[in-house]
């Protein structure tokens, strides 16, 4: 019980950082947290970054970006990837908001940020994570990725070229 509450301690602490770091175009947000066997890998990205806007869609062909971004988050190697031990449990984003039939949304100037969220379970820790999404969107530049495991906690800079988060042993 102890164990569980310190681990939501640092999850509210890590989420705190998120929600305090700026909006700005070209960067995004990788928090990554453990609980035994559980490994929880959230994104926030910029939406202009995922879809090439920031508001709700309004033609056929931003409706058509939204729907193929869904697929592309829900392919998760397509954003992330893991060594063999580990399998995805569940995936859950805020696209769905973009999708929202018959209502209307108040136009606004407001930056917009998509998170992303996938657990998984890993049978044994993995060395590395390896964030794929920064290889197939050419808007995004940087994401910083934060970490803390049973074992470690850390930062580093992730850059299309340098793409991967590797946990010491």
């Amino acid at each position: 019980m102890c164990k569980q509450a310190n681990f939501i301690v640092v999850l509210c602490l890590i989420c705190q950082t998120a929600v305090a770091q700026k909006h700005v175009h070209g960067e995004g947000l990788l928090l990554i947290a453990q609980e035994q066997q559980q490994w929880q890998f959230e994104f926030v990205l910029p939406a202009a970054d995922l879809l090439g806007f920031e508001h709700m869609p309004e033609t056929l062909e931003q409706k058509q970006q939204v729907s193929t971004m869904i697929n592309k988050i829900e392919n998760v190697e397509a954003m992330i990837k893991l060594p063999a031990s580990c399998q995805s449990v569940s995936t859950s984003h805020s696209l769905a908001a973009f999708v929202v039939a018959n209502q209307t949304f108040a136009h606004s100037h407001e930056h917009t940020d998509i998170r992303v969220t996938y657990i998984f379970d890993c049978k044994e820790s993995p060395s590395f994570a390896e964030a794929s999404i920064l290889n197939s969107l050419d808007s995004l530049n940087r994401v910083n990725a934060q970490w803390i495991t049973n074992d470690q906690q850390g930062a580093v800079q992730l850059t299309p070229s340098s793409n991967v988060v590797r946990f010491a042993k």
